[in-house]
């Protein structure tokens, strides 16, 4: 480990890791801002994202728009107790092992499976 850190080669993989996370978080920042302007979502260029969607959103229907997109993403089910009543509908967006050319068209496909779910 030392010899890794002293020969420079941590540094310039984390600038590496750095430089990837700031490519993800910024394509995934605009891609929001370009499909889903009329939602609300965090702007904090995470590469960790939720998109608030309005509360008559049928989530079962619309992750199974998602599966069937071949679009992951986290159940929002399972950051609430159960029999809490006050939650807000989101998708919890995550692009850690997306690469940073697939972010737009996964923003596509969501937007679309919104739509979709919609109308099921």
């Amino acid at each position: 480990m030392q010899t890794f850190i002293e020969s420079g080669l941590y540094a310039h993989h984390k600038h590496k890791i750095v430089l990837k996370h700031q490519q993800k978080a910024d394509a995934l920042q605009k891609g929001l801002k370009k499909y889903f302007s009329a939602y609300s979502f965090n702007d904090n260029n995470q590469m960790h994202t939720v998109i608030k969607l309005p509360k008559q959103t049928n989530m079962n229907k619309l992750h199974q728009e998602l599966v069937r997109r071949r679009v992951w993403v986290d159940n929002y089910k399972g950051n609430y107790l159960t029999g809490y009543t006050q939650n807000q509908k989101f998708l919890k967006l995550n692009t850690t092992s997306l690469p940073v050319d697939k972010i737009d068209e996964g923003l596509q496909e969501i937007r679309k499976a919104i739509k979709a779910s919609k109308t099921l």
